[in-house]
């Protein structure tokens, strides 16, 4: 079987320190698994959706959505 792949090198170095250090990144991947429920839980809190209008929402919580973005913020990829 050959399987060819296209990527930058970027993503080639990404994959060859993944190669490298499969633990770390498995960390990284099991800290990134729980993020939609807590995230879920407390976006549930900060918003609610306006009447009549399907796609919007306003902010009700404005201590609870900031506890939505610094979770967001520590899940965000760490740049290199």
């Amino acid at each position: 079987m050959e399987i060819n792949v296209k990527m930058t090198a970027e993503e080639f170095q990404e994959f060859m320190a993944y190669q490298a250090d499969k633990a770390s990144y498995s960390a990284q991947l099991s800290k990134l698994r729980g993020v939609p429920k807590c995230v879920a839980a407390s976006l549930s809190f900060a918003v609610e959706p306006v009447k009549g209008k399907a796609p919007r929402f306003k902010i009700v919580s404005q201590e609870h959505m900031s506890d939505v973005w610094d979770m967001l913020e520590d899940f965000k990829p760490q740049k290199r």
